[in-house]
Order: C-alpha cells, then sequence, then structure tokens
C-alpha cells in the first residue's frame, strides 16, 4: 500500500478552497449519512439509459445539479476520509499553482467530467454515482500535467512494515492507473466488489484534469506574450 502525504510544490498561497471543500464534503456527510442510499437517489447522479441521454434527465424533471451535487455524498466514513486525505494532498499543491478561481473551476469541471464518461461507458441497471473521487482524479491528472517534475513524499507499508519514500508524481499516477484499469477490467468480468466502483468516473475525471491543465497552460502562454491582457480568474499563475 502506498499512502501520499506531501508534494513536492512549495506553498506560498494559502488552500482555501481545498479546506472549503474537505469542510463541505464532511458536512455534507454529516447531513446525510442517517440516509445515504435515500440521498444517493435523490442527489447522486443516474444517467437515464432509456430516453439514450447520458445527461441526468429523468421523467421527474431536469436533474441537471447532480452533476455536482454527487461530489459532495459518500458512502461511509472510509469513502470520506479516503477522498479528502486525496483531496488535501493534491488538491491544496493544484490550488498554489492555479490560484484559487482556476482551481475551483477546475474541481467543478473534473466532477462534471467524471460523471459524464462514467454515464456514458457503464452499462447495466442504472445506480446512482457518488462521491468527490471523479474530481479528484481531476485533480491527479490536472496537478501531473501542470507539475510533471513534481514528487510525492509517501508511505509504503509492507504487511507489518512501513517506510517513507520520495517518488515522482509521474510514477505513483501511473500505478493509480494501473489500479484505475485493473478494476475496470475486473469489473467487466463481474466482480461483485469492483461493481460498487465508478471506475471510468475515476478515468473521465483524470482526463478532463489533464484537458484543463492544457487550458490553463495554454492561456498563461498568451499571457507572458501580452502582459496587459486581463486576467478574469485573478492573479497570473506561478512561472517557477
Amino acid at each position: 500500500m502506498l499512502l501520499p502525504l506531501l508534494t513536492s510544490t512549495k506553498y506560498y498561497r494559502f488552500p482555501t478552497i481545498s479546506i472549503l471543500l474537505v469542510v463541505a464534503n464532511v458536512a455534507v456527510f454529516l447531513m446525510t449519512k442517517h440516509d445515504i442510499l435515500g440521498n444517493a437517489r435523490q442527489w447522486g447522479f443516474i444517467p437515464d439509459h432509456s430516453t439514450g441521454w447520458v445527461l441526468p434527465f429523468s421523467a421527474q424533471g431536469d436533474r441537471i445539479e447532480t452533476l455536482i451535487s454527487h461530489a459532495f455524498l459518500h458512502g461511509g466514513w472510509m469513502h470520506l476520509v479516503g477522498n479528502m486525505w486525496m483531496l488535501w494532498v493534491f488538491g491544496s499543491a493544484l490550488e498554489v499553482k492555479l490560484g484559487h478561481l482556476r482551481f475551483a473551476l477546475a474541481y467543478i469541471l473534473c466532477a462534471v467530467g467524471a460523471v459524464i464518461v462514467h454515464g456514458a461507458l457503464v452499462s447495466g441497471p442504472p445506480r446512482p454515482a457518488i462521491g468527490a473521487s471523479g474530481a479528484i482524479s481531476g485533480v491527479l491528472g490536472c496537478y501531473l500535467a501542470m507539475e510533471p517534475r513534481s514528487r510525492v513524499l509517501s508511505v509504503f507499508f509492507l504487511v507489518i512494515i512501513f517506510f517513507f519514500t520520495e517518488i515522482p508524481t509521474a510514477f505513483y499516477v501511473l500505478i493509480w492507473l494501473i489500479i484505475q484499469l485493473d478494476g475496470i477490467q475486473s469489473h467487466v468480468l463481474g466482480s461483485p466488489h469492483c461493481r460498487n466502483i465508478a471506475w471510468w468516473a475515476h478515468i473521465g475525471g483524470f482526463w478532463t484534469g489533464v484537458i484543463a491543465a492544457g487550458v490553463f497552460l495554454a492561456a498563461r502562454r498568451k499571457n507572458k506574450e501580452n502582459p496587459q491582457r486581463p486576467d478574469i480568474l485573478g492573479p497570473p499563475m506561478r512561472r517557477d
């Protein structure tokens, strides 16, 4: 088991949005944990394949808000803690690089992209998809694209032995991608455990994050060429 602790990104900006997201996720979980299944059915993402739509339109009306609301619901404490840990480690580092508004925009886009891919590729009876893991997968993809040479201080557990190690972020992401692909394969083969995880949402969120990083980097290059150009998303991104 490999547990990330800290990235090599230098913190010169307070990660306000990351903290607010963690607080919001915990607060929503505390308010909804008494009826997780009921709230998942109401606020989770459920694609309506019967109409051919990937987006969550239903007979009851427009449920477009579930494109975002699903990312604030969790199925239990372990689900919540695991996601919030990853959000803090990689989200706070990405927010430092992007700035508050860009990071918030990237997070929302990744949440939406994750479930759209999930809705397009998942098979079987429609089930509500919940959890921040799709959006956080996008944060991981965006961070890798923004900081390809960064490193991650991690704890490596081997049975009862553990030790600290610093690994390239790219290597960590490679391991993560292999786990996702293995999960997708197990899901296709009918593993009961893997059927409870929205593997395609992780992949969709990851690539949404990579694409978002490409857009942000292109915008940064334009700002370099035209320093007088107004930046409506806040102060320029760090150029180190």
